[in-house]
C-alpha cells in the first residue's frame, strides 16, 4: 500500500498535522479489516512521530473505518508509510478503498 505525498501546505507549515484516514473494506472482509487495524494501530502508535492512531467503526455502514491520525511531522507521516504495520496490513487484502483527507491545525 502506498500513501500519497503530504499536501505542499502541510510540508510548508512545517508544524504537526492529522490525517483522516477512510476505509473500505473489500465485500466479505470487513471483520478481517477490523481485527487488522487493530494490530496495525497497536504498532503504528509506537513509531517515532505518530501521536495518535485511533480506529474505528462506522455504525451504520459497517464495511467502512476510520483512522484519525496525528504526526509530528511529514518526516513521521512518510516514515509511517513504510513502516512495518502497513505493509503487513497491505499484504492481506482487505481494502476497496482508501481515502486521506490531511487537516492543517488552525
Amino acid at each position: 500500500m502506498s500513501l500519497p505525498q503530504a499536501p505542499q501546505a502541510i510540508v510548508d507549515s512545517g508544524k504537526p498535522f492529522s490525517v483522516l484516514a477512510t476505509i473500505t473494506a473489500l465485500p466479505g472482509k470487513a471483520d478481517e479489516l477490523s481485527a487488522a487495524l487493530v494490530i496495525a494501530a497497536a504498532k503504528a502508535v509506537q513509531e517515532p512521530g505518530v501521536l495518535r492512531y485511533l480506529v474505528g467503526r462506522e455504525a451504520d455502514k459497517r464495511d467502512v473505518f476510520w483512522v484519525t491520525e496525528r504526526y509530528e511531522s511529514v518526516s513521521a507521516f512518510e516514515t509511517h508509510g513504510k513502516a512495518e504495520a502497513l505493509s503487513e496490513l497491505a499484504g492481506k487484502n482487505l481494502i476497496g478503498g482508501l481515502y486521506l483527507h490531511f487537516i492543517e491545525d488552525l
